[in-house]
């Protein structure tokens, strides 16, 4: 390490220690953050507030009387120096916040954010009664004079919290210490199990052993007074080991480690905010443990993206990276700036990453117009303070389709003419689309090979004109008229269009029913145009023509020339 190096660090832990020592002996003006909470159910609260620094500020003496973490009030005002502001500097105070995504009842703590949020609200109560037999009475007696059996009485009776009643109203929130990398606060929903104040402090061994390393023994037991640790307040949770306390009042500097990630797992709270907050939480009340770097909300149509500096391990960051490590690292600078130059693009990634799964998330309940730009400055510029990233897409435009008329009284004053009657709509003959529901054998059918009488020739293979029903089409109906005899040296003639299978089917070779199967709106075999999808391709039609024959009468059922044409291969 660098003797330059070394030395600056020194000098800004000798002006840290020195203007905590000044700071501790007046009395902090840092209030309680409380908010109400929106009605229509919004999801941002607070707002971003300003100071001016005095001359002997640095950021972590505005951080603590503003009721704000180290990491916060860095990110907010990431050019302003840490330790000397100057002054009549602006200072931004991140005041405001996006609520977590987790219920809004009891506690709430969001890790790598480093805040807890407590939302009050009623409980039921949930009694217990413990039943025992009653005291025996002399002389009691029971039907035929035997003894009178026992009565069962209760003997105890206890109450537990049960499910919130309502929703909360307000929200109270406060800066708290994180567990380090290597001693990572669990995640979950517990419950506060118990209220101590002046607590007493076992230390673990493993607390002890890390401490023996660095030449400070630990006793047994620490004593309630101002050199221990929990400070005057701590909330036992339902994870064994972990707790909401207080901080260390014998050493000035302790507090600045609020909102950093400084402890053994446990969250620790300045001293003025746990004596607010300790009166106000009950036994039983839920605790949920979140690990939320990216939080969206909604507020007047616009989402907004809120984005703290992720726990390293979450980004695959090492251990030996770790700002500590670091610190106490004999690297150069050049070798520590690379490294957390590369650390910072891998915090990024990672927030990207959980920032695009939001969004996509979000996008699926209603679409989203984002703003990418604003996305990306957030994501690789952290500030902790939420940030307008997008807002709902209008819904598209319906245009009204040509069959929908004006109101009744409105006749021919709007888009579109007045309502005539419609007169009944026939689909055309398609040989190759679906008939009618109504009629399974097609306009004008009774059954497959059966026709009305006196409008055909009894032969049972003459083809029926495909009409066109009066008002449907482009051209008016065309009178029904008898074909003409079917050439029977020809089984290769063209059919008719209107009958899917051809004129004869089920006397040629080509029996379309053994081919086809049974389905009677099976495409011909003998089609000249493309079958649909999902249908056999049938081979393409080759008409076989005479070239010294006279050219026959025009065939008012002939294909036209371009049907005519072969088909392409298969």
């Amino acid at each position: 390490m660098s003797r330059n190096r070394i030395e600056s660090m020194r000098t800004r832990r000798h002006l840290g220690v020195l203007a905590a020592a000044l700071l501790w002996l007046g009395p902090w003006a840092a209030d309680a953050e409380v908010y109400p909470l929106s009605p229509d159910g919004g999801d941002l609260i607070g707002r971003v507030d300003y100071v001016s620094a005095l001359h002997e500020d640095t950021l972590i003496d505005i951080a603590r009387r503003t009721s704000v973490g180290q990491l916060e009030i860095n990110m907010a005002n990431p050019k302003v120096d840490r330790w000397l502001p100057g002054d009549g500097t602006r200072v931004v105070i991140p005041h405001r916040y996006i609520l977590p995504n987790a219920p809004h009842a009891g506690i709430v703590v969001n890790i790598p954010e480093m805040r807890l949020y407590y939302f009050p609200v009623q409980y039921a109560t949930i009694v217990h009664k413990k039943y025992g037999p009653a005291p025996k009475v002399k002389g009691a007696k029971g039907a035929k004079g035997k003894a009178a059996a026992p009565k069962q009485v209760v003997i105890a009776t206890t109450t537990e919290m049960g499910e919130p009643i309502g929703r909360a109203s307000e929200v109270i929130t406060y800066p708290v210490s994180m567990g380090r990398m290597d001693w990572r606060t669990p995640l979950g929903k517990t419950r506060i199990v118990q209220k101590v104040k002046d607590p007493t402090w076992t230390p673990p061994e493993s607390i002890k052993r890390e401490h023996a390393k660095k030449g400070d023994f630990l006793p047994n037991v620490v004593p309630a007074g101002p050199n221990n640790p929990l400070g005057p307040f701590a909330m036992k949770l339902g994870v064994s080991g972990y707790l909401i306390h207080g901080t260390d009042r014998g050493d000035p500097a302790k507090p600045f480690g609020i909102g950093e990630r400084v402890t053994h797992g446990c969250m620790r709270m300045y001293n003025e905010d746990v004596t607010k907050l300790y009166p106000e939480v009950s036994v039983g009340t839920p605790v949920y443990l979140v690990n939320q770097p990216v939080k969206l909300g909604w507020q007047g149509g616009e989402l907004y993206m809120e984005v703290s500096w992720p726990l390293d391990e979450d980004a695959g960051i090492p251990v030996k990276w770790g700002d500590d490590a670091l610190d106490d690292s004999d690297m150069s600078d050049e070798e520590i700036k690379a490294i957390r130059a590369k650390k910072k693009v891998m915090l990024s990634a990672y927030l990207s990453k959980v920032a695009n799964n939001l969004i996509e998330k979000e996008n699926a309940k209603h679409a989203i117009l984002v703003d990418k730009a604003a996305i990306r400055n957030a994501v690789e510029s952290p500030t902790g303070i939420p940030v307008s990233i997008g807002k709902e897409a209008p819904p598209p435009a319906i245009e009204a389709a040509p069959g929908e008329y004006p109101p009744p009284g409105q006749s021919g004053s709007g888009q579109y003419p007045a309502p005539q009657p419609t007169p009944a709509r026939i689909p055309p003959a398609d040989p190759y689309g679906q008939p009618p529901a109504s009629n399974p054998y097609g306009a004008g059918h009774s059954a497959p090979t059966q026709y009305p009488s006196g409008q055909y020739d009894p032969d049972p293979y003459a083809q029926p004109p495909a009409a066109i029903p009066q008002g449907y089409g482009t051209e008016p109906s065309t009178p029904r008229q008898s074909p003409p005899a079917r050439d029977e040296s020809d089984p290769y003639a063209q059919p008719p269009a209107s009958i899917p299978y051809g004129a004869g089917q089920g006397t040629t070779e080509r029996n379309s029913s053994e081919q086809y199967g049974s389905d009677p709106y099976a495409p011909s075999p003998y089609a000249t145009n493309p079958e649909p999808a999902g249908r056999p391709v049938a081979e393409p039609y080759e008409p076989r023509h005479s070239s010294s024959a006279p050219s026959p009468a025009p065939d008012p059922y002939a294909p036209d020339d371009e049907e005519e044409e072969e088909a392409p291969a298969n």
